[in-house]
Formats: structure tokens, C-alpha cells, sequence
């Protein structure tokens, strides 16, 4: 079971994968959404790749849950571009496992945004079209300081997930038919320019 808990919207769900490497039904994506709220109360549509890779995730160290920092994040100011605000981003803290181990392992996904925030204590996962990582040692509630970091790792990371039939993630389309767009494999797309300011920026 994949365990989503919330720390800021204290709401806590367990989803069923279909296998090994995740595959949610639309139910469990539409529960994540609620899960991944925003303070408001605004919800977005979930990405299932970044379900799937948040499973991974606790599936390789074995942890109890996963608990969400922040998931969606309506779009505004400096953060409009962030994916956070397209449902593909969460901010997460792996229970019993190092904040360094769990970058390592996300960075190895491939077509994926892996930030390290060791002065507040997180480590940011997201999908995206072209792999980049960084680290940001703001803390809560200060402007972004992000260092971009292996980058030949994430060119590496991309060409490997290409070379085992993974694609970049397109235009996340909300469709009617959400069963039917998830057993479709995704179609790769040309690179767009990287998002190196995700928007992270955490208030207390």
C-alpha cells in the first residue's frame, strides 16, 4: 500500500498499486488530489507518474508512509511556472531513510526534478520533460537559493529511463475517460527549457 500523510492538511490514505511499480486507479488519484490540497483547499488533478514514483520511493526503504510537506500549490507570483501547480511536484520526508538517499534514489527515475532542502528538511520529487536537480539552502520562509547540481547524472538518468521504454512527460491533459489515459503510454515530447526555480519557497 502506498500511505499518504499530510503534515500541514493532517489527512492520511492508503492506496492499492496495481504493481510492483505503482498504477493507481482513477478513485486513488482523485484521493491523492484531496490528500495533496493546498491550504485553501484547492485541489488539481495528480500526475500518476509522480504516484508512481512516491511509491517507489517507499517501497525501496521500506518506510511506514510518506509524508507530504506540500503537494499542489495554486500558481502565482515567482511560483507560476512551478510544477507543483500542475500536480506533478511534492515536497516529502521518507520516515527512516536520509534526505541524501532518497535524492539518490529519485535522481535514478529519469525524466525527473529532485531538490535537497537540508536546512528545512525535505527533499522536493516532481516529473518532467527533462531531468534536473538541485540543492536550496534557504530556510522556512526565505527567498529561494537554489544551486543546480550533476547535471551530467541528469542527462545520464534521462538517456537510461529512454533505453528501458520510459518517455517525458507531455501536457497533462484532464480527460473524462481518466482509466483509459492512464493505460496509454505516454508519447515523448520535444525538451522544453528547464524549470530551475521550482518555487519552493516554505513558509513556517
Amino acid at each position: 500500500m502506498l500511505v499518504l500523510q499530510g503534515l500541514n492538511i493532517p489527512d492520511r490514505i492508503l492506496l492499492t498499486p496495481r504493481n510492483d511499480r505503482g498504477g493507481f486507479s482513477a478513485h486513488d488519484l482523485d484521493r491523492a488530489a484531496h490528500v495533496m490540497r493546498d491550504g485553501s483547499g484547492n485541489e488539481h488533478p495528480i500526475d500518476p507518474r509522480l504516484l508512481d514514483m512516491v511509491y517507489r520511493l517507499q517501497t525501496r526503504f521500506h518506510a511506514p508512509e510518506i509524508r507530504i510537506i506540500s503537494g499542489y500549490r495554486a500558481p502565482r507570483g515567482s511560483g507560476a511556472t512551478s510544477n507543483h501547480g500542475k500536480g506533478r511536484a511534492m515536497d516529502l520526508v521518507v520516515p527512516g531513510a536520509t534526505d541524501d538517499d532518497v535524492a539518490k534514489f529519485a535522481r535514478d527515475e529519469g525524466y525527473t526534478g529532485v531538490g535537497v532542502y537540508p536546512v528545512s528538511g525535505f527533499v522536493h520529487v516532481d516529473v518532467r520533460e527533462r531531468s534536473y536537480f538541485w540543492v536550496d539552502s534557504s530556510g522556512p520562509g526565505k527567498r529561494s537559493r537554489i544551486r543546480g547540481i550533476l547535471a551530467d547524472l541528469a542527462a545520464k538518468s534521462d538517456a537510461l529511463a529512454t533505453a528501458r521504454g520510459e518517455h517525458s512527460v507531455g501536457p497533462f491533459h484532464v480527460g473524462t475517460d481518466v482509466d483509459a489515459a492512464i493505460g496509454t503510454s505516454a508519447v515523448a515530447s520535444q525538451a522544453a527549457p528547464v524549470e530551475e526555480d521550482d518555487g519552493d519557497t516554505i513558509t513556517p
